[in-house]
């Protein structure tokens, strides 16, 4: 079984200090983002975490006894804290530990104003209200999402206008309808209405079936037809065109019901909890460093 040397609460304890320290809000006002030493030195004695700031033209100089106990904090443990900081002037002393302090460490840190802190991580009781009530901790969400995908169509045909193409010598609808097969109505290919001017490709006529074509919201199959007076279907690359009376096309355009569950655990967001025995003020801290005052 591997020995707890402490390292690690040491270094949870002093994330926890970092954050609050730098809270955008904190009423320190520091310059400059706060760095919390660990196992620093002062008169030859080594103290867990060690932090300083100047505020006023004053430095205050701060250390925290961290204990990783599985029993309370006694006064002993206090008394032994005040000894090895006695002949070191204007320090801050300050305690944690996840357990809590008996009584008399209460009275003597009162006497002597140091803080008490219980630092930890999060557990069942922080979901228990004063009065017993259970809190939430646990969230299962279920969402049903509507997904409307654009229109699909899935067959089209062309009407080629007979007398314009009886006056083209070197084309027929042979010719056309090779060149419609090679070309699939690719991005090479598109309609140019010479009535209203407008220029589009089959895909731009599928996008705007939504538009165009009544009630589509409600039917999963659908059709629609179109005439010109004067309209070519025309390739960009090679000049190749024909003229068109119109076309009739097919499509099909569903609603799909897309079921999501989303399961959150509480616990999974807080990184820990810090609770002033003095004072009784409780914080929690997420991982994403956001801090909330619990009282």
């Amino acid at each position: 079984m591997t020995k707890n040397t402490g390292k690690e609460y040491e270094k949870f304890v002093k994330t926890i200090q970092e954050t609050i320290l730098n809270l955008p809000n904190s009423d320190l006002l520091p310059t400059k983002r706060m760095t919390v030493e660990l196992n620093k030195i002062i008169n030859g004695r080594e103290f867990d975490l060690y932090w300083e700031f100047e505020f006023g033209g004053i430095t205050y100089r701060n250390v925290i006894e961290c204990k990783d106990y599985t029993s309370k904090i006694s006064v002993e443990k206090i008394d032994a804290f005040l000894g090895k900081t006695r002949d070191i002037p204007d320090l801050r002393l300050i305690y944690a530990t996840k357990t809590g302090y008996q009584s008399g460490a209460i009275e003597r840190a009162v006497q002597y104003n140091i803080s008490l802190l219980k630092v930890r991580e999060c557990n069942d009781e922080d979901f228990i209200a004063e009065d017993g009530t259970l809190l939430i901790r646990h969230l299962e969400i279920k969402m049903i999402m509507i997904m409307i995908p654009s229109p699909r169509i899935t067959s089209f045909s062309l009407f080629t206008d007979g007398s314009w193409l009886k006056s083209q010598p070197n084309l027929n609808q042979e010719k056309i309808n090779n060149r419609i097969k090679e070309s699939s109505f690719n991005e090479d290919m598109f309609f140019n209405d010479k009535i209203t001017n407008k220029q589009y490709s089959l895909l731009d006529l599928q996008n705007s079936l939504k538009e165009i074509s009544p009630n589509i919201e409600y039917i999963k199959m659908g059709t629609y037809s179109k005439k010109f007076k004067n309209c070519f279907v025309e390739c960009k690359s090679d000049n190749f065109k024909f003229k068109i009376k119109g076309f009739d096309l097919t499509y099909e355009y569903s609603r799909k019901l897309v079921e999501t569950n989303l399961n959150i655990d509480l616990t999974n967001q807080v990184f820990g909890i810090i609770y002033n025995q003095i004072t009784g003020k409780k914080q929690i801290i997420f991982n994403n460093k956001e801090v909330k005052d619990l009282n």
